[in-house]
């Protein structure tokens, strides 16, 4: 009840919105060991939403959400160990952060781990967890840098699902993939380029 109070506030939907409040609610969830009110305080912290911005109190509840498995949670704490942020950078903990959120579920763990597969020239493993994430919540922002990154490793398949990417991409209204399109209007077009 706490942590949906604490939501309440900070959504205004039918109360006004208070960060104060919200932070309150949302530290009395977590302090009962609430994995959501957890997570919740970790990124109140971490934006000084409701409190003054605090990595340290960040860092802790996140980690105490992640300790109970929870797949949002190994993503916020992946971005502390990629950025530097109250740890030092670890790009092995972050890769296996962001792999257990992956396979938790979380979207952005997929979609982070599917560029990474792809930066690391995996482009078939890549695609399998695009496609887990699309189905769930198309980010268009990681749609259109995947379609780039494929179509960048060249290849007939690589090509063709990186052009799919950019097409759902430009549906959706990102700039850059309309620009591309604009300038390869078809498949054909592009694996000329190459």
């Amino acid at each position: 009840a706490q942590y949906y109070a604490s939501l309440r506030y900070l959504s205004g939907n039918d109360i006004p919105a208070d960060t104060i409040k919200a932070f309150e609610w949302m530290q009395k969830s977590a302090l009962q060991g609430c994995v959501e009110g957890e997570l919740g305080l970790g990124v109140m912290y971490s934006y000084g939403l409701g409190t003054t911005e605090d990595l340290e109190q960040a860092y802790k509840f996140i980690k105490l959400a992640s300790d109970k498995n929870n797949a949002e949670a190994h993503w916020y704490l992946a971005m502390f160990y990629y950025n530097g942020l109250y740890v030092e950078k670890n790009f092995d903990k972050y890769r296996e952060l962001i792999e257990f959120s992956a396979r938790g579920g979380f979207v952005d763990g997929q979609t982070e781990l599917a560029l990474n597969l792809l930066e690391e020239g995996n482009p078939d493993l890549a695609i399998e967890w695009l496609d887990k994430a699309f189905e769930q919540a198309p980010n268009t922002e990681h749609i259109s840098a995947a379609g780039f990154m494929l179509i960048n490793m060249g290849g007939d398949v690589n090509i063709e699902q990186g052009y799919r990417y950019l097409q759902y991409a430009a549906e959706q209204g990102d700039e850059e993939a309309i620009d591309a399109l604009k300038r390869y209007p078809t498949i054909d077009s592009l694996k000329k380029r190459h």
